[in-house]
Formats: structure tokens, C-alpha cells, sequence
């Protein structure tokens, strides 16, 4: 018959096999999570640098825009994920010791800084696609406005006289800029975004 005070060793042992069973278990789970992740991640990146670069057109900058806000959907979408793994981490960090601690301190802090690039790198783009779509609009407006100008002065070329004598040559040119009354409200400087 087993005694009462190995009875209770034996059960403590036990409780400790299970609690280290258990941190084996989390610890492997995070680190699984973890890798998982940091590939999702890694994957994400290079589609971002590997993203159509901004165009000047309107119909493609507008197409870009739309794959951006995809892209940032799907960052969005595993913000959770992140937080989980992270927490996780920080879970298991409080109960290590050692150089594991350091090790998972580092792995964390990597985590959080790829995390962090990442979504500065999805900031700037969209950023930077909005300020071109800004840009690609005023432009459109500038040109829209100086069409009908442009169109007359193209009418007007065809009616000047070309000709040897410099006082018919000037009289025509003076003529046509006394019927032109088409002339742009905007300057050419306007047109710089």
C-alpha cells in the first residue's frame, strides 16, 4: 500500500508533467501560429512589391485603388489572427525563463515590427494612389477646360496666311488675336498639380 506522503508526490508529479505537457502544447501551438503567419505575411509583402506601379490614367489608377483596398482588406481581415499570436506569446513569455525567454522576446518583437512595416507599406500606397486619383482629376478638369481654346486656336492656325511679306503676316496674326475671345480663364501654370 502506497503511503499518504507518497501518494501526494506522486500526484504533485503528476500535476507537473501535465502543466509542462501544457506549456509544451501552447509553446508548440505558438510557434506554429507563428511561422504560419510570418509566411502569410512574408507572401503579402512581396505581392505589395510586386503591385502594378501607379499609372496616370484614370481608368487604371481607379482599377489600382480597388486592388488596394482589396489588399488592405485582407490586413484587415487577420488583425485578430495577429493579435492572438501575439498574445499567445506574451502568455507563454511570462512563464519562461532563461535564454528561451530572450529567444521569445526576440520572436515576438519581430512579429510585431514585420506587423507594423507592413501596414506602413499599405499606408503609403494608399496614399500615394489617392494623391495621384487627385492629381488625375484636376488634370482631367485643366484639360477639359482648355479643350474648346485648344480647338479654336487649331481653327484659327488654318486661317492664317502664310506669306512672305512681314506686315500681312503681322496684320493676320493681330487679326486672328482680335477675334479670339475663346481665351482660357486658366493659365498654363494651373495646370502643375
Amino acid at each position: 500500500m502506497v503511503s499518504d506522503g507518497c501518494y501526494r508526490h506522486l500526484k504533485e508529479l503528476d500535476n507537473h508533467v501535465q502543466q509542462l505537457q501544457s506549456a509544451y502544447a501552447s509553446s508548440h501551438q505558438f510557434q506554429q501560429m507563428s511561422k504560419d503567419f510570418q509566411a502569410w505575411l512574408s507572401k503579402k509583402k512581396e505581392e505589395l512589391n510586386q503591385a502594378r506601379p501607379v499609372s496616370a490614367k484614370l481608368d487604371a489608377l481607379q482599377s489600382l485603388i480597388e486592388e488596394q483596398k482589396d489588399f488592405k482588406k485582407t490586413m484587415t481581415d487577420q488583425i485578430g489572427s495577429y493579435e492572438r499570436i501575439v498574445a499567445e506569446g506574451e502568455s507563454i513569455l511570462q512563464k519562461t525563463q532563461g535564454d528561451d525567454k530572450a529567444e521569445l522576446q526576440s520572436q515576438i518583437a519581430t512579429l510585431r515590427s514585420n506587423w507594423d512595416e507592413m501596414n506602413k507599406q499599405v499606408k503609403e500606397r494608399e496614399d500615394k494612389l489617392a494623391d495621384c486619383l487627385e492629381k488625375a482629376l484636376k488634370y482631367k478638369h485643366h484639360v477639359e477646360n482648355l479643350q474648346p481654346w485648344i480647338e479654336k486656336c487649331q481653327s484659327n492656325l488654318c486661317e492664317l496666311k502664310v506669306g512672305i511679306n512681314p506686315v500681312e503676316i503681322e496684320d493676320s496674326i493681330v487679326q486672328l488675336t482680335l477675334n479670339d475671345k475663346t481665351k482660357p480663364s486658366l493659365g498654363f501654370d494651373k495646370l502643375c498639380c
